[in-house]
């Protein structure tokens, strides 16, 4: 816990924050870019969208992390492999077909500035860390041994602790042994914990490699509850910011509103995160950063009948029930997540199980509940004076060519199975985001 104090800038991060602030659900063109924002140090480098920023450095990092860490940055070759594996992985145990907007790819092979980072989100519904066995936190956390590990390991659990005490608390033994577990684990892996943000049932905790310590600077965090009577953190968001190297990033772990007609209620729960959260330090808002990463239980169901996603299911027809999925269709209708991507999802609806099975609750109708979706700036830098005014940038196929973030996997761990939600996990690269 004391590492983590070193990242930190000082400043309010307490609840929503005290500046007002209008949406910025689609990115404004004066939005403050990392390169606008002041940040120390001697070290500079050129962003691929041309313009110069300067690099923080910690100077009070303790470097004597460095020397336990290989230097694992020219091994893109295996993260292929690794990518590759995956995706026969996927297709095999389910046998569906892609029906995204957004392929999953591999990386290039050979850029060493690029960062690996692998979110893992799971809806443990209060189940305990000690029910996992190391096979299982080495196949969510991505740790495979023919595998490059990432940077950047962002880990968002929903539903960790429901009771009074963590909503008087939030902060509570349960989370406390989550974090424990986790850090025991990940430090003989060489990763240092940097954020770990406690709401009710919901839980933050970042990772970065001790390799990259001495890159991270302004790290702060932030809660954003709504809950019960708008207020309290059963629902609502847990959520940070830090810079590494030139690139400012956000991070949001939500879980939204639950109930098959609860649509309206998960889309203002969305944007009361979006609109009210902001940081202390720059860059304030969500849609400010560079890179934003916006997973957890969002709670978005299926507008189909429980028998009619059982045969679908039954068929292998995943591109009828992606058709039918609501948060497709609220991005679609620009409702929520403008300027986002999610990658191809290949697996199975990773909602509701009966806890201990593979068996789908049948009082519950199956839903992709649990997603994963990112925004970059870089795409949104040049929209402003593109001819394709009528898409979001993120679909532009002239603005395309200027993303940087790129997705090699999107999949469920079904073998986990002590919640009645299964977790999910995504390894994204990004390139040119690392100094060399």
């Amino acid at each position: 816990m004391q590492l983590m104090a070193k990242f930190r800038k000082k400043g309010k991060t307490e609840g929503w924050g005290n500046k007002p602030r209008s949406t910025f659900d689609n990115v404004p063109e004066n939005t403050p870019t990392a390169s606008e924002t002041t940040s120390v140090g001697s070290r500079r480098r050129r962003n691929t969208w041309g313009t110069t920023s300067i690099a923080s450095q910690n100077e009070q990092t303790d470097t004597s992390l460095q020397g336990h860490a290989e230097d694992s940055d020219n091994d893109n070759d295996e993260l292929l492999l690794y990518a590759s594996q995956r995706s026969q992985s996927i297709a095999s145990q389910h046998n569906l077909s892609s029906s995204s907007s957004v392929q999953i790819t591999a990386p290039p092979e050979s850029l060493a500035s690029s960062a690996r980072v692998r979110i893992c989100s799971w809806n443990v519904a209060g189940t305990s860390s000690f029910n996992l066995t190391d096979n299982d936190w080495m196949a969510w956390l991505g740790f495979d041994p023919e595998a490059s590990p990432p940077h950047l390991l962002i880990i968002g659990l929903q539903e960790v602790d429901m009771s009074l005490a963590a909503l008087v608390r939030n902060n509570t033994n349960k989370a406390q042994l989550w974090r424990d577990q986790l850090q025991k684990y990940l430090a003989e892996k060489n990763m240092t914990m940097i954020v770990f943000r406690q709401l009710m049932g919901l839980v933050l905790c970042v990772f970065v490699c001790n390799t990259q310590t001495k890159n991270v600077s302004g790290v702060e965090d932030l809660s954003a509850p709504t809950g019960w009577f708008g207020k309290c953190g059963n629902k609502g968001g847990v959520l940070c910011h830090f810079q590494l190297d030139d690139d400012h990033y956000c991070i949001v772990n939500s879980h939204l509103a639950p109930h098959q007609n609860k649509v309206q209620q998960r889309n203002e729960n969305y944007n009361t995160i979006l609109t009210k959260s902001m940081f202390a330090s720059s860059p304030h808002a969500i849609m400010g950063h560079d890179y934003v990463f916006w997973f957890g239980d969002l709670n978005y169901r299926l507008d189909l009948q429980r028998d009619q996603v059982s045969d679908l299911l039954t068929n292998l027809d995943q591109s009828q029930l992606l058709q039918s999925d609501q948060l497709n269709k609220q991005m679609q209708q620009r409702a929520v997540f403008r300027s986002f991507n999610e990658a191809g999802i290949e697996y199975a609806p990773t909602y509701k199980f009966h806890k201990r099975t593979d068996t789908y609750n049948q009082k519950r109708c199956p839903a992709y509940c649990d997603r994963i979706l990112w925004f970059e700036r870089s795409p949104s830098l040049f929209h402003g004076s593109c001819k394709h005014q009528t898409v979001e940038a993120a679909d532009c196929p002239n603005c395309k060519q200027h993303c940087k973030v790129k997705c090699s996997t999107y999949t469920s761990l079904p073998q986990l199975c002590t919640s009645d939600h299964k977790p999910i996990a995504a390894l994204f690269c990004i390139l040119d985001a690392l100094s060399t």
